[in-house]
């Protein structure tokens, strides 16, 4: 009986230090993943101040935030609408946009029984839409993805080239960035750029807009 007792005697002393160990190690833990957030806004918030201050006149950018993976700048910059030029006819397009199969498509509006033409360039798998705008007279970029380096932009962004490179066209200071994604946004008219990078190399693009038509 003796025994028995100092077994269940033991067996509780033990149960509450493994109990004290664990809530110490749970402390601690919670308070390592407290101050790696704590470093990752101050990282942030640094990384957001440096190239904020060094935003680069020619780039027309507005705001820069950060969202998880992807880095977003906003800009005035007519390039968002005009990547590849502005441009009155195809025939004009067809000058820069060279090595690529050319054709002319219906696309359905979307919600509508109607559809519009697009001028589609495209090669491998990338591909480009354009249509003639009724207001500007111009060809207004529609819709496209490109993943492979046969297209350069008019600026000199092109798929190959690492996130520093890019990240320079836009800013003087470049810090190092952990970033999947760069998202560019127009400041009106709804013109979005998405820039994928992998192991620190630019490897598609894709282009949308706000027009409720169909991309493919």
């Amino acid at each position: 009986m003796k025994y028995q007792f100092l077994i269940i005697v033991t067996s509780v002393f033990l149960f509450a230090c493994n109990r004290k160990t664990e809530k110490k190690l749970s402390s601690q833990i919670d308070s390592v993943k407290k101050e790696s957030l704590s470093r990752y806004k101050r990282d942030t918030l640094n990384i957001l101040k440096r190239l904020r201050v060094s935003i680069k006149d020619t780039s027309k950018t507005t705001e820069v935030t950060f969202i998880k993976d992807t880095l977003n700048i906003v800009s005035r910059d007519r390039f968002l609408y005009y990547p590849f030029g502005e441009f009155d006819t195809i025939k004009n397009i067809k000058s820069i946009l060279s090595s690529s199969n050319f054709k002319i498509k219906k696309l359905p509006r979307l919600g509508e029984n109607d559809s519009v033409t697009a001028f589609q360039f495209s090669s491998g798998s990338s591909y480009i839409n354009f249509l003639k705008g009724t207001e500007s007279g111009k060809m207004e970029l529609l819709s496209g993805k490109i993943t492979n380096g046969v297209w350069k932009l008019k600026n000199g962004i092109k798929t190959g080239m690492s996130k520093r490179q890019f990240l320079n066209q836009f800013f003087g200071d470049v810090p190092d960035i952990d970033i999947k994604y760069i998202r560019m946004e127009s400041l009106v008219l709804g013109i979005l750029h998405y820039y994928t990078f992998q192991n620190d190399k630019l490897v598609s693009i894709a282009f949308k807009t706000d027009y409720l038509i169909g991309n493919k």
